[in-house]
């Protein structure tokens, strides 16, 4: 998030509920700078948050959601859900369309 929300070009999408607190629920609220590994940085991608979607129970939705653009995404980065559920995702994802999804990898020495 940190190399993409300061672009303009880009667009974030939240799924699901950012719990109070967050960095995530931050973005939502509609915050202007955020610190992403204690570097302030710019939000000046478009922010979109869709609620009530979870990654394993609404799989079909989410695939829904991505076959229903008409400019497919670049790419797709899952950070919601458990790695379990993340991969099967990815699966599902790269099994139907040409979008190369990433999951990034968690960093506990933060």
């Amino acid at each position: 998030m940190k190399h993409n929300i300061w672009n303009e070009n880009n667009t974030i999408l939240f799924v699901g509920y950012q719990a109070p607190g967050t960095l995530g629920r931050k973005i939502v609220e509609g915050a202007k700078k955020i610190k992403i590994f204690g570097e302030e940085v710019a939000v000046n991608a478009k922010i979109e948050y869709i609620e009530g979607y979870s990654g394993h129970a609404d799989q079909e939705w989410l695939l829904n959601f991505i076959y229903s653009f008409i400019y497919k995404p670049k790419q797709i980065i899952l950070v919601h859900g458990e790695k379990g559920a993340q991969e099967e995702l990815k699966d599902k994802i790269l099994e139907n369309t040409d979008i190369p999804v990433t999951i990034p990898k968690l960093r506990r020495d933060i």
